[in-house]
């Protein structure tokens, strides 16, 4: 997480951006495996020990959120960076109107 851009020595497969509020001082940032493991199963429910770790401080206020993905999920990896970069500014932004790298 950070309040700077992507590196741009970082390519930018893709990037969404939409507004996140913060009320209990803290984001916490979890794996898509384990979000959709957690909603389709009622005996395989993700536990607080699954996410321990993955909180990040933050004051309570509204913040602009950027989701900058930096591999191609299909592709061969053409750096070893990160595979995405989240950018927190405090702010407001618009809602999203549709799901972020929603494909049919």
């Amino acid at each position: 997480m950070s309040a700077s851009p992507v590196d741009p020595q970082f390519p930018i497969a893709r990037q969404t951006i939409g507004p996140l509020t913060v009320t209990k001082g803290e984001q916490i940032v979890v794996n898509h495996e384990n979000l959709t493991t957690t909603a389709n199963s009622r005996t395989n429910a993700s536990t607080h020990q699954d996410w321990y770790g993955s909180a990040i401080d933050l004051p309570n206020g509204n913040y602009a959120r950027t989701i900058s993905q930096l591999t191609e999920p299909e592709l061969s990896r053409t750096h070893d960076g990160p595979d995405f970069h989240l950018q927190l500014i405090p702010g407001e932004t618009p809602n999203w109107t549709t799901t972020a790298w929603f494909a049919l």
